[in-house]
């Protein structure tokens, strides 16, 4: 999904369709890709990867932290968020 993202985003920027911000789902605790800290704030593998390429693409993210995988994929099922780091 990162490679997507890093992929498409140009050509999101060709069209006019520049994405500023973008809504991430994740399970809050699913290690060592997901986790929040104690200051609720999201980290691991996958968070670091896909803020590495936001930044690069100079696209804002906003998490949003569920309660296990159903509720996470049911967010992004429902379009309440735009995508899942490290998920095909």
């Amino acid at each position: 999904m990162l490679l997507l993202l890093a992929c498409l985003y140009p050509n999101m920027q060709a069209f006019g369709q520049q994405a500023e911000r973008l809504v991430v789902a994740m399970p809050g605790d699913f290690p060592p890709h997901y986790h929040v800290d104690e200051k609720q704030k999201p980290g691991g593998f996958a968070v670091e990867l896909l803020g590495e390429v936001a930044q690069i693409a100079g696209v804002q993210l906003e998490y949003r932290i569920f309660d296990g995988w159903v509720a996470t994929m049911e967010a992004l099922k429902n379009g309440e968020v735009d995508l899942i780091p490290n998920m095909v």
